[in-house]
């Protein structure tokens, strides 16, 4: 069951299958700590400042979306798709991104260290901000 929760606590969608489309959605600051979307539909969607700590979104298709500024903490990616994904000041730590496909995605890993899981993930054309 896919249950999701604004930062009041109200729930805002509920649904029965881990196969829901949600694409184009604006869940912007939204609440979706420990969030069920494995298999997801969400691309296209506007996660801007999303608290994603602890969801599990692998094998999500995230492609084209929003994550500018999300939490990520703990975020099970794994397997994901994430092309061309705009992730410019998400929070990674300990982050799953394990065979995710990141291909012209921006991605901001200023900070990171080895709490993120790259491996398997495919960066074509991927642009990477690092600290140096």
């Amino acid at each position: 069951m896919i249950e999701i929760k604004n930062i009041n606590g109200d729930v805002i969608y509920v649904n029965q299958t881990h196969y829901e489309s949600l694409d184009r959605s604006d869940l912007t600051y939204e609440n979706l700590k420990f969030a069920d979307l494995r298999n997801a539909n969400l691309s296209f969607t506007k996660l801007t400042g999303a608290n994603l700590f602890d969801a599990d979104l692998s094998n999500a298709n995230l492609s084209y979306a929003d994550l500018v500024g999300a939490n990520l903490t703990g975020a099970n990616l794994s397997n994901c798709n994430l092309r061309g994904a705009e992730l410019t000041g998400a929070y990674f730590r300990f982050t799953n991104l394990n065979g995710a496909n990141l291909t012209n995605a921006n991605l901001d890993l200023t900070g990171v260290n080895s709490d993120i899981d790259l491996t398997g993930a495919n960066l074509t054309g991927a642009k990477i901000k690092r600290s140096v």
